[in-house]
């Protein structure tokens, strides 16, 4: 017994070790991290709340992959003011390469903003790994998979503790992930689903096993992910999930995928609830509205609680009804990824592609939100970005500012730089000691800008602004100084 309590005891001291208020001035590197929801960016006007951002780091980003613990265990992330931590995971961390995805909770994206900053922190040593999937899937998300993140055909984990995890069934003995959108995906080979009356082991065409789920859909229904669709085929299926056994009469059923229609995908949700087989939900457009073989695309279908049904791809909606009965919360045994195992009639069409980032949610998500999700994640994101504010969007009837502006204030350790004036090639805007040194320099972009300098290493004193306005051969048209006292 006294051993037991001694373990116990133990375990909850450092339980509170981790959990204890950590200092981030104490961390030696930190960067300003911008999230872009203007014009000029993701583009998205509505706030969106706990939403996991995704940041990516790359070969740019090299001494951060230098000066960070092996697999970015002293990675933090703050709100500005370095007090409010912020959760994360990171999905992937390859310093050799110099790639990495990070998801961060962000509790309150503002909508059409382009100053809202985060702030990221690292080298600490002896800090311990806080990466947590569960803390950032935590809005409504019942499972998250990101896929291609295990050996060979091993199960794939659930970013949510205690969230079942992505089988491969079928897959080849040689499989090996391939490079997705977001680290590493799945690669499914395509073919025909479940034909009627053949036993389970008679299929095929590989899939992911995503087994038996039980979550309450009543209040709401969200499911997305990323697709690169290399052949098209009627009624492909990207997710399923039913209510009894595959090869058995129809129960309910989810159904979210594509119609194939002559060379074009058009979007497909479907649910039933209960056992009788009859639809209390479907949604279907065009057929000519659809994904482009062989790109990344993101497709999202929800249900919110006052029933209405939208389809959602890459950010925008291209089907939507209203009045839709909810889903029955119980529990589905069938759930997969890629193909129509659901039900023993249905002769769909297996998926034949690139999988990435599933997700599965007991709510219904808004359009902002959508938006927001395929804005942040697709390729050449607009929507995060270091250390500069990013610049406002320039009309094509902008013309050259008559007075180029530059103007500096301090608050705390940091000094807010104010850089205006329409010049085709922006320009740069560079810090000076009094000695001549160059202690800081950020790129502007043409129009009106904003740039933070973190001053938290600078000693007291006077230093010199130099903003330097580009024309559109790169050569320097104006030049504007500005003293800058900075006391602690």
């Amino acid at each position: 017994m006294k051993r037991q309590f001694l373990g116990l005891a133990a375990v909850l001291g450092f339980a509170a070790i981790l959990n204890a208020q950590e200092t981030y001035g104490t961390w030696t590197n930190h960067r300003n991290v911008y999230l872009n929801t203007s014009a000029s960016g993701a583009s998205v006007p509505g706030t969106v709340t706990n939403f996991p951002v995704l940041v990516r780091l790359t070969a740019k980003d090299s001494a951060t992959f230098s000066q960070a613990l092996a697999g970015g265990a002293d990675i933090r992330f703050t709100l500005a003011g370095d007090v409010t931590r912020l959760k994360h995971q990171i999905d992937s961390w390859d310093a050799v390469a110099r790639t990495a995805a990070i998801w961060v909770r962000v509790d309150s994206v503002r909508g059409n903003n382009r100053t809202q900053m985060i702030r990221m922190h690292w080298g600490k040593p002896g800090a311990a790994d806080s990466s947590s999937g569960t803390a950032v899937f935590s809005n409504g998300f019942t499972n998250v998979w990101h896929l291609g993140n295990a050996a060979g055909v091993a199960a794939r984990p659930n970013a949510i503790t205690g969230g079942n995890a992505a089988t491969p069934v079928n897959f080849p003995g040689a499989y090996s992930a391939p490079v997705a959108l977001i680290g590493k995906g799945e690669y499914l080979r395509g073919g025909n689903g479940y034909s009627a009356g053949a036993p389970t082991a008679s299929l095929l065409n590989d899939y992911l096993d995503l087994g038996s789920i039980t979550a309450d859909y009543s209040q709401g229904f969200t499911v997305s992910l990323w697709i690169k669709q290399d052949v098209l085929g009627n009624n492909t299926a990207y997710f399923t999930a039913s209510e009894t056994p595959a090869g058995t009469a129809t129960g309910g059923l989810i159904v979210f995928g594509g119609q194939g229609n002559e060379g074009a995908l058009g979007a497909k949700m479907r649910q039933r609830n209960g056992t009788t087989g009859s639809n209390t939900g479907i949604l279907n457009t065009d057929g000519s509205l659809g994904v482009v073989v062989g790109s990344w695309c993101h497709v999202l279908g929800t249900l919110n609680n006052s029933g209405d049904m939208a389809y959602y791809l890459n950010g925008v909606s291209v089907g939507s009804t209203s009045g839709i009965t909810a889903y029955s919360s119980v529990t589905r045994p069938v759930n997969q990824l890629g193909t129509s195992l659901a039900h023993a009639q249905y002769v769909d069409s297996s998926f034949h592609g690139t999988l990435d980032e599933a997700r599965l949610a007991n709510v219904g998500r808004s359009a902002d939100w959508a938006k927001l999700e395929y804005e942040n994640q697709k390729p050449a994101q607009t929507l995060v970005s270091f250390d500069t504010v990013p610049p406002a969007s320039i009309g094509r009837s902008a013309r050259m500012a008559s007075r180029p502006v530059l103007s500096a204030r301090a608050r705390g350790r940091e000094v807010t730089f104010q850089v205006s004036g329409i010049e085709a090639g922006g320009g740069l805007l560079s810090i000076s000691d009094m000695r001549g040194r160059t202690v800081w320099q950020a790129a502007f972009a043409p129009g009106s800008n904003l740039l933070v300098w973190d001053a938290v290493r600078a000693p007291s004193g006077i230093y010199m602004a130099s903003a330097r306005w580009m024309n559109a051969q790169g050569k320097p048209v104006k030049v504007l100084q500005a003293k800058v006292p900075l006391t602690r």
